[in-house]
């Protein structure tokens, strides 16, 4: 099993492995007694019962038709077991989640996939800065209804005639950015987010700069914009 999801993750990342040695390495080791076609069967089996769950599995072992009733639970099992750090494993840590996501998003997806009606819980420590309400009230207020990177209107309000806008330091608290009006800005969830999260982040920054006069000090080299995204 651990042999066949090594090379499902290499497929899944692209990259090149070699059917062949995996095989022989598992009958130099613990299937030293079968033969290459028996290996082949078992991962066979293992890619049948990976389709039956809904995963993905390797292509060039063509699921076999029928899987026998003591063997497919054992799969199941060891499944389970060894596929913690694969794509497709829940996870509770969000940069982990969106880098599996990615992978995901690669392959088909057919099926729906069956998910998990009792996730599990984690408890995890995270580092909060104290943040003042002023400065975020003046930001807020100074905006308006409008989003200060693309100058759309606020998607709702939270209450009558107050806008809903996120204030976003554009140097990280966490960087070392200043918990002032020079470095915070209102923006719509959207902009928020793209922040944070898009591929062209640091050109979106840049044009914060160039948009609000207030935003000081400007990074003075194009490059530094980089340094705290």
């Amino acid at each position: 099993m651990v042999a066949y999801l090594e090379m499902l993750r290499q497929e899944l990342n692209g990259a090149m492995y070699v059917k062949a040695h995996f095989n022989k390495a598992l009958r130099e080791n613990e299937l030293s007694s079968r033969s290459s076609g028996s290996v082949e069967m078992r991962m066979q089996n293992i890619s049948a019962v990976m389709m039956k769950l809904r995963l993905p599995f390797i292509p060039g072992y063509l699921p076999k038709g029928q899987v026998g009733s003591r063997v497919k639970p054992v799969l199941i099992a060891a499944i389970e077991r060894h596929s913690g750090n694969m794509p497709w494993a829940a996870t509770s840590d969000p940069r982990t989640l969106d880098e599996r996501v990615a992978v995901m998003l690669s392959q088909p997806l057919v099926d729906a996939p069956p998910g998990n009606s009792t996730p599990k819980q984690s408890i995890s420590q995270v580092t909060v800065f104290e943040r003042s309400p002023a400065v975020k009230a003046w930001v807020l207020k100074h905006a308006g209804p409008y989003c200060e990177g693309c100058h759309s209107v606020a998607p709702f309000e939270v209450q009558p005639g107050v806008p809903y806008l996120e204030v976003h330091h554009v140097v990280p608290l966490a960087a070392g950015g200043e918990d002032t009006v020079e470095n915070s800005v209102a923006l719509c969830p959207n902009c928020h987010r793209r922040c944070h999260y898009s591929h062209a982040r640091s050109e979106f920054i840049r044009e914060l700069y160039y948009k609000i006069p207030r935003l000081l000090p400007r990074p003075a080299e194009d490059d530094q914009f980089n340094a705290f995204i």
